[in-house]
């Protein structure tokens, strides 16, 4: 039999996802409410596109150890969902469509129908904080279970978003425009 490696971030991820998995199934049984404070799966069919794909999670739940503190509406091609540590930390991870290609960039964590990136105010040069990729894994255990649901009609892949929407690389972590070195507006005469 071939040796076949294990990557911590597979093994972590796999464990992320029991996790999630879990106490979706903890809260489902439970009453449905306890997890995100707001609806339950069968109730997401007659919520917004951008909450019924991350249904029941709402703004106040907890992913592992992440608030949820907004989640945002399809916005240049993508939802950004706003977390926050209970160090203050902020991050937010952002629902695209999923790219095929083999030159696209590899997301932390992807689907059948979308790919989620962690947007940590880097510049996509530095490695994902492994307890953010966790993040994004988890809520892509979410997306996987209500995407049959819900149409990916909007959301562009990143190559796409980036040709649309350049300052989409600009975003902050709160989702205001951080002015880049090259910006006009703060160029100096």
């Amino acid at each position: 039999m071939p040796d076949q490696s294990v990557s911590r971030r597979l093994a972590l991820g796999t464990l992320a996802g029991g996790i999630v998995g879990a106490t979706l199934a903890s809260a489902s049984l439970a009453g449905g409410d306890d997890l995100a404070h707001g609806p339950t799966l069968e109730g997401a069919a007659q919520l917004p596109r951008e909450a019924s794909l991350l249904a029941p999670l709402a703004a106040g739940s907890r992913v592992l150890s992440w608030d949820v503190v907004a989640i945002e509406p399809l916005t240049m091609g993508a939802v950004r969902v706003q977390l926050e540590g209970d160090s203050g930390v902020a991050f937010a991870v952002e629902v695209l469509a999923r790219d095929g290609s083999p030159l696209a960039a590899r997301p932390p964590a992807s689907t059948a129908k979308f790919a989620l990136y962690v947007s940590n105010g880097g510049d996509g040069r530095m490695p994902t904080a492994e307890e953010q990729g966790l993040a994004a894994m988890a809520l892509a255990q979410i997306v996987a279970n209500n995407e049959p649901h819900v149409s990916s009609e909007g959301f562009l892949t990143q190559g796409e978003r980036l040709e649309a929407h350049p300052v989409a690389l600009l975003l902050h972590v709160d989702g205001s425009t951080m002015p880049g070195p090259f910006d006009p507006a703060t160029a100096r005469a």
